[in-house]
């Protein structure tokens, strides 16, 4: 299972919500080719609320943290997946069910079954966010 870690410092905490500034990427991501939708926001850092019942210790402002990101395979399928899958059966709808033979029309029955499917990704998309991502969160240290 492919796990993505990252570290932070809690900034924020209120009955419901730990809001955890992360660090900018070390020198090792400027090598990859992601690393400019790593950074966010005007000064580079990104910010995240996380559910406080997520947390198993008792957070603070200030205290390092480690967050682990799991099943980051499983929602990248998901999100390559089902839009695909939407683009080819409305093709194939079009094509074989019926029986559009224009290019044009093809094309664009294609590209409307593709924004079906971002529809879709969206749906699942709210439905996972619903549910909670699968993050843990471990405490690292005190600043």
């Amino acid at each position: 299972m492919e796990t993505i870690k990252e570290t932070g410092k809690i900034i924020a905490v209120n009955e419901n919500f730990v809001t955890v500034a992360v660090q900018s990427p070390t020198e090792d991501c400027h090598s990859c080719a992601m690393a400019t939708l790593c950074t966010g926001g005007e000064d580079g850092q990104r910010q995240i609320e996380i559910l406080r019942q997520q947390i198993d210790f008792a957070p603070r402002p200030g205290q390092k943290v480690e967050l682990c990101f799991d099943r980051v395979l499983e929602y990248s399928i998901l999100l390559y997946l089902i839009p695909m899958a939407f683009f080819l059966v409305a093709l194939w709808l079009a094509y074989a069910v019926w029986n559009v033979s224009s290019e044009l029309y093809l094309f664009l029955c294609s590209m409307g079954g593709l924004a079906v499917g971002f529809f879709a990704l969206r749906i699942v998309n709210n439905l996972i966010n619903k549910k909670g991502m699968n993050l843990q969160i471990k405490l690292v240290g005190e600043n």
